[in-house]
């Protein structure tokens, strides 16, 4: 079965996403980290859930990129995690997982 969804980022959201990902910090203390959490989560039919998610950097590194990145995530019903994309620069478009012969689209806008 194909499972479809749209999820509308409001205003704040897509300027917050857009600066961290396009933006170089310039310190350690500007950069988003591995214990900062910015995420999305949508519901299916099925009672899958589909997280996106911005991930920090662990160390900042002095003269490399510090931006963070992407990936999504299946989760089933009960919370356990299915499948995980490859790391993104992106947040918004198209998301696809596959499981089960199922498929699960999330289309961020």
């Amino acid at each position: 079965m194909k499972y479809s969804k749209v999820y509308n980022a409001d205003r704040t959201l897509r300027e917050e996403i857009n600066h961290l990902l396009t933006h170089e910090p310039r310190s350690e203390s500007e950069m988003f980290n591995e214990n900062d959490h910015l995420s999305i989560s949508v519901r299916y039919l099925d009672g899958k859930v589909v997280v996106i998610e911005v991930c920090g950097c662990v160390d900042y590194k002095e003269n490399e990129s510090n931006i963070p990145w992407t990936q999504g995530i299946l989760y089933s019903k009960e919370g356990y995690e299915l499948t995980v994309t490859e790391p993104r620069d992106e947040f918004f478009g198209e998301w696809n997982f596959v499981y089960d012969d199922n498929i699960y689209i999330l289309n961020v806008i």
